[in-house]
């Protein structure tokens, strides 16, 4: 299934969720190009987001330079607990907004990602 949003930070955005017999797979573009001289610090900034994603992962591609999420949920049943889905689109959606928007500062800053990923968490305890 494909979903579209529509957003102040990156304009359109499309995700890809699949459901298997016991999963909920959400997949959503990062950066769909990134310079390659900068593949080192969107490897770091990856390895961190991976560091404290619990359920998914910030893959690169150093191959066709672009970045993208993927996030695992338990896929539970919908007719039992309806609001979890809308709750598991909510939680993939602010992660995916997250990633773009520290990623897009990094591109466009110059900034260390360790200084991006702190930058974040900072702004997430306020």
């Amino acid at each position: 299934m494909d979903i579209h949003f529509e957003t102040k930070l990156s304009g359109s955005l499309m995700f890809k969720c699949n459901i298997t017999d016991d999963k909920l797979i959400f997949r959503g573009l990062i950066l769909s190009v990134f310079d390659i001289d900068r593949t080192s610090d969107v490897l770091v900034l990856a390895a961190h987001f991976n560091a404290i994603l619990k359920h998914g992962r910030v893959s690169a591609s150093t191959e066709g330079n672009f970045c993208r999420i993927h996030l695992r949920r338990k896929f539970v049943n919908l007719f039992d607990f309806p609001d979890k889905i809308e709750h598991d689109f909510e939680v993939h959606f602010n992660i995916t907004t997250d990633c773009i928007w520290a990623f897009k500062s990094m591109i466009q800053s110059g900034d260390n990602p360790v200084f991006v990923i702190s930058q974040l968490l900072e702004q997430k305890r306020m």
